[in-house]
């Protein structure tokens, strides 16, 4: 009676506690579903909880190996992760594999904001080149160095007389 009690007690002791996750990792969706359209795939990720084999690992729990899968996926600036594929503890071989392991494909659905850009800026897809500032979503011309109230800077980057 004493011996199934240590057991019990060695097991209950051995079961992993879930990560607490980071505040941007919670906004990660996890899902066995495609990722809504026009994601861009960031690449296979894999994540696990637990370790070891039998009475001398650490049992895991999915909770965990998903908030550890929510971690990396936002760590690689992802905010969506499509699960393939999960395994339970398992044998394998002579072992009780102890771990949870979730598989998947990292994906980025809402683009990264730039930091401390207006929300016109934020609208040039793609960003505008060198000598062009983001206006209203339109790429238009700097010139360098600027123009005078009373000018205009043209596609060509030279200043011009303002239309009246």
């Amino acid at each position: 009676m004493l011996a199934s009690a240590l057991l019990v007690g060695t097991c209950v002791a051995c079961q992993a506690r879930p990560p607490a996750s980071a505040p941007a990792a919670r906004s990660v969706d996890v899902a066995n579903r495609e990722p809504p359209t026009g994601a861009k795939n960031l690449g296979p990720i894999e994540a696990a909880s637990g370790e070891g084999c039998g009475l001398r690992g650490t049992r895991g729990t999915y909770e965990g190996a998903e908030a550890e899968l929510r971690s990396k996926a936002e760590e690689r600036g992802g905010d969506y992760v499509q699960v393939t594929n999960s395994l339970v503890p398992h044998v394998e071989g002579a072992c009780y594999d102890l771990r949870f392991v979730i598989r998947g494909v990292v994906f980025r659905v809402n683009p990264v904001p730039l930091v401390g850009a207006t929300t016109a800026e934020r609208s040039c897809v793609p960003a505008c080149s060198a000598g062009y500032a983001c206006a209203e979503g339109t790429c238009r011309a700097e010139c360098n160095p600027a123009c005078a109230p009373d000018q205009t800077c043209g596609q060509d980057r030279t200043c011009r007389p303002a239309a009246r």
